[in-house]
């Protein structure tokens, strides 16, 4: 997916990547919790099913493959303390699943992980400038 993406985009113009991309940051302590051994074993015997699908989907994506790739490519994240966007339950945030992404040329701030009803995912904004 990361690949495809990257050959879509004129990467020597300002540009933003956002959204759901799946894929959590390697660096982040969700991804170090959900790629520890012991949890990757839990997992798999979890007794509620949805419970277990979400957690057996957040072990796939915590090797932040999407991201790295995405990043040595040229986009930086715009988040990097990681604020969990997707919720466990409808309350509790347990992973930054949902990513603003941009290349060097744009200057992010006030970059902000809101409540929205309805959905299992926050929503994501931000105030964005290209750099001159």
């Amino acid at each position: 997916m990361a690949s495809s993406l990257v050959e879509q985009v004129d990467m020597s113009s300002p540009t933003i990547l956002m959204g759901d991309l799946n894929s959590i940051s390697a660096e982040s302590l969700p991804s170090r919790f959900w790629s520890a051994k012991i949890i990757c074993h839990l997992v798999k015997r979890v007794p509620v099913d949805r419970i277990r699908s979400l957690a057996t989907r957040l072990s796939e994506m915590v090797d932040g493959g999407t991201l790295s790739y995405l990043e040595k490519a040229g986009f930086v994240e715009s988040d990097p303390t990681h604020q969990p966007t997707i919720l466990l339950a409808k309350a509790v945030g347990i992973a930054q699943l949902d990513h603003l992404l941009h290349t060097d040329d744009i200057a992010v701030n006030n970059f902000q992980v809101h409540r929205f009803k309805g959905s299992d995912h926050k929503a994501i904004s931000a105030d964005i400038a290209t750099v001159i």
